[in-house]
């Protein structure tokens, strides 16, 4: 969960800068969801470390 957090938080502060004039103020509750914030690698910066994770736990308890 906390590399999805950063990578939000991260995806919130790009609207704000491309989206909302720099300002929080501007910014929607929905605006870290904005598909116009992500990038690839916003992307994979959150899914290879959560997949990583569920491979070890699924190889650890079986």
């Amino acid at each position: 969960m906390w590399f999805i957090a950063r990578e939000h938080t991260q995806a919130e502060y790009r609207w704000i800068a491309q989206l909302g004039g720099g300002k929080r103020v501007n910014m929607p509750w929905w605006g870290g969801f904005d598909w116009r914030a992500w990038n690839l690698p916003s992307l994979l910066d959150w899914l290879v470390p959560v997949l990583a994770c569920a491979a070890v736990y699924f190889v650890v308890t079986l």
